[in-house]
């Protein structure tokens, strides 16, 4: 147990080592976008604006990292494994921004820019970064700020514009120069900021605010630098993995054992209390029966204690292994654990067995004896009756000695025979409570020897009169001869009882009674049968004496159908008439039948033959209504089509009126208009003709219909679509004309009116010709014309007005410069000057936020 423990300790150092190797940071993978918002710091909408200032920028590229932390490391040199990762060129320029740290570092590789930067002033930033790089000082002055106030893209955009819009560094410059870490002559290779503020300055430079709720960015672990740590971590894992398991193994290998040596045990003390238990039952009974089955339970025992010790040892021989899996050849629990399984089995049933037999020992006696007594006390109850009454009862008392002899020759059998004499005594048993319920019974059996006879009489007498009274006479049942019956067998009964045979009397009366009642109901359930059948056969005969008439009106409409209409429409009506008036011949044939029984009142076999014939009528009458809906649906349908006919021809003619009265029919553009009215003209006569003539083609027609109404919806819509267009043209016609009017009675210069007078006039003659041609849509395009000249003379017009007021303006300055001195004419002359600074060192682009 000791090893063992030592084991899971080692294994879990093990286990803590590996997941302490696998925690080290990542470096997410370069993505086909400029800005990799992992932190989740950006607003969606700005993303596409950022991107495009990050990936189009005119000098210097941004890419643009959001983490959630630097995970430990400092966020230069995290900047400089990305920058060196991502492998980016000396163009670009590496931000990365940390949401947990709240900084922001920049990295990039380029002397040139480097030398713009140096080249800013001292005080680019501002008293609160003085002696910090000008890298710091660009990042404070353009990011901080807008960062400050959530506004990270904002930030952002400013540093882009900023770093590109540095101006390049003159020669002498560069010579006179120098950074504020290096001199300018000799540039570091590779700038990194690491921006931390003064105390003086509320927040630092790369301060920033967090945003809520960011979702996490695409990444995937760094296999290159970190591989071999991975690889050692599983390694272990699976070590310390492997190592538990088998400890848990062998704990509940050496439990399985404890557990199998402990059933053993305990089946071994039971199997040894159980036989000396059997061998005390075994000796009371020396019977062969007897003999032979406790010898074979004993030998059963007998056989099962050796196996049991032999199980026990082979458990015990067991030895458990500490090795990951057991070697070849080494002993297993299982066969084992099976043996005393099926051990425990067959102990279990021998042990049932012998609780039978020792609770046969235990309770035969007591079951004799009081069979015994009860058949005694039962004797002696049939002998007092016998003794005392006209009932001799010899039958039950010559019984009951022969049940008491059996019962004596079940005990002297128990005495030395082991069996269940419960069982063997269950006829006796049920015997004697039959008996003992008869002798209970003898008052009532007695007086039915007097209720009898009466209940003869008077349910005889109430047959008759229902039977009367409802016009009864026998035949399909007789219930009067129930009764006789019932009488015979209750006269037979009486001298029965007085012999004393109580048995025969109990039968001989159930049977009366249930004679009796059976009568009873038989009548009532004829007499119920007459009632239902009797409006039944009467509404059947008038439901069928209908169908007959629709079969006759089916026939005299097939004759029609075939006359007035297509062969389309009624072609499988005649094979369905002659199966129907078949089906109606059927009903009426078996109809008669159902008549006659009732007549005869075999009411019963009436009720079933009327309610296969409902079945029947069912099928039948359906199929009758919808043959005769074919000539029916037939003249709808006529009557419809030349209602639909109808009803388009006036439409047609309403919309003809229209177009004659609005529209020039007569020019080249309303040819496919009159081509379709002729068609429409046409149709009708063709419907006209179909319409009119027999037999009927309902098919043909309709088709023939709905192309009418589709023709004349076609024209319909052009008819409306051309006087649409009439209007909407004659409407611009007047707003152009209107507008023109006004237009030209303003204009002055009368050289610039008539021109664009002519030209309107040009134009609306034209519209007009193409007017009167029914060309609406391309009137409409050259009233674009016409438009134009309006709008030109419209604005010679107000070029005009405008002109005017300029000299009216012009003059009223000038009388307000003769009033004025001379002195003040001078003095207003003299103001102006250059307002805008040459100085354009790196300020520019600074001051917008």
């Amino acid at each position: 147990m000791k090893r063992i423990i030592a084991w899971v300790l080692f294994s879990m150092l093990l286990l803590t080592a590996g997941l302490g190797v696998a925690g080290a940071a990542t470096i997410p993978v370069k993505g086909s976008q400029h800005v990799q918002d992992g932190a989740g710091m950006f607003p969606k909408a700005q993303n596409p604006s950022l991107e495009k200032a990050a990936s189009q920028a005119p000098m210097y590229p941004f890419y643009i990292l959001t983490v959630r932390s630097f995970d430990g490391e400092k966020g230069a040199d995290l900047a400089r494994r990305i920058y060196k990762d991502w492998e980016l060129q000396a163009d670009d320029i590496l931000v990365l921004i940390s949401k947990g740290e709240r900084r922001i570092e920049v990295h990039f590789n380029n002397a040139d820019l480097q030398q713009r930067l140096d080249a800013l002033p001292s005080d680019y930033a501002g008293s609160g970064y003085e002696g910090r790089s000008m890298l710091d000082q660009m990042i404070g002055k353009h990011f901080t700020p807008p960062a400050k106030k959530d506004d990270y893209v904002k930030g952002l955009l400013a540093l882009i514009e900023a770093m590109n819009a540095l101006p390049p560094v003159q020669p002498a410059a560069v010579e006179a120069g120098a950074t504020a870490e290096e001199p300018a002559a000799s540039p570091p290779p590779q700038a990194a900021v690491e921006e931390t503020a003064p105390e003086a300055v509320t927040d630092s430079v790369a301060d920033i605010v967090a945003t809520d709720s960011a979702p996490s960015y695409d990444s995937r672990f760094d296999w290159g630098p970190w591989l071999w740590k991975g690889v050692a971590a599983g390694a272990l894992l699976i070590i310390v993995l492997v190592l538990v398991i088998r400890a848990l193994i062998y704990l509940w290998q050496l439990l399985r054992k404890k557990l199998g040596l402990k059933t053993a045990e305990k089946l071994t003390i039971e199997l040894l209390r159980t036989r000396e238990r059997f061998v005390l039952l075994a000796d009371l009974y020396t019977a062969p029966p007897a003999r032979r089955l406790t010898g074979e339970i004993m030998t059963e025992l007998e056989m099962l204690l050796p196996e049991v010790s032999r199980a026990m040892a082979e458990i015990t021989e067991v030895r458990l292994s500490y090795m990951v899996w057991p070697g070849k050849g080494q002993r297993t629990l299982a066969p084992a654990e099976r043996q005393i399984k099926e051990l425990v089995k067959q102990t279990k049933q021998i042990v049932s067995r012998i609780d039978e037999l020792a609770g046969w020992d235990r309770n035969n006696p007591k079951i004799i004896l009081e069979l015994a007594q009860q058949a005694e006390q039962l004797k002696r109850r049939a002998t007092s009756v016998a003794t005392s009454g006209t009932h001799s009862l010899g039958h039950m008392l010559t019984d009951l000695d022969q049940l008491l002899r059996e019962i004596e020759q079940v005990r002297l059998r128990q005495m030395s025979d082991l069996f269940d004499a419960k069982e063997a005594l269950a006829p006796v048993q049920r015997r004697i409570e039959l008996y003992g319920g008869l002798l209970k019974r003898l008052p009532e059996l007695e007086a039915w020897m007097t209720k009898g006879p009466d209940k003869v009489a008077n349910l005889h007498g109430r047959i008759a009169d229902v039977m009367a009274k409802n016009g009864l006479k026998p035949g399909e049942i007789d219930p009067e001869g129930a009764v006789k019956q019932a009488q015979t067998q209750v006269e037979r009964y009486k001298t029965v009882l007085l012999a004393g045979d109580l048995i025969a009397a109990a039968e001989l009366k159930e049977k009366a009674e249930s004679g009796l009642n059976g009568a009873w109901q038989d009548l009532r359930n004829q007499v119920r049968l007459k009632k239902k059948l009797e409006p039944a056969v009467r509404q059947f005969a008038e439901r069928l004496q209908a169908l007959e008439g629709k079969l006759q009106r089916l026939q005299g409409e097939l004759v029609l159908l075939q006359k007035e209409y297509d062969i389309s429409v009624w072609s499988s009506l005649p094979q369905e008439c002659t199966q129907l008036r078949m089906s109606g011949v059927e009903l009426a044939n078996r109809f008669a039948i159902v008549k006659r029984q009732t007549a005869e009142q075999y009411f019963q076999q009436a009720d079933a033959e009327l309610t296969r014939l409902q079945a029947l009528y069912e099928d039948v009458e359906p199929r009758t209504r919808q043959a005769l809906s074919v000539y029916s649906g037939a003249v709808q349908r006529m009557e419809t089509l030349r209602k639909d006919m109808a009803q388009g021809w006036s439409r047609y003619q309403r919309m003809a009126s229209k177009a004659s009265r609005g529209l020039p029919l007569q020019a080249y553009t309303a040819e496919a208009l009159n081509r379709l009215s002729d068609t429409i003209e046409m149709q009708k006569g063709t419907l006209n003709k179909l319409t009119n003539q027999q037999p009927y083609q309902p098919q043909r027609i309709g088709q023939e219909v709905q192309q009418f109404l589709r023709n004349i919806e076609a024209y319909e819509s052009h008819v409306t679509r051309m006087i649409r267009e009439k209007e909407q043209a004659e409407q611009r016609m007047r707003r152009i004309h209107s507008s023109y009017n006004s237009s030209y009675s303003r204009v002055r210069s009368r050289s610039r009116r008539s021109l664009f007078s002519t030209r309107y006039k040009s134009s609306m003659d034209h519209v007009n010709k193409l007017m009167a041609m029914g060309l609406y849509a391309d009137a409409m395009s050259r009233m674009a014309e016409a438009e134009r000249s309006v709008q030109e003379l419209r604005s010679i017009y107000e070029e005009e007005a405008r002109e005017e007021q300029r000299q009216r303006e012009m003059a009223r300055e000038q009388e307000g410069a003769a009033r004025s001195s001379s002195s003040s004419y001078s003095s207003s002359g003299s103001s102006g000057g250059d307002s805008f600074s040459n100085d354009k060192s790196g300020s520019s682009g600074g001051d917008n936020f």
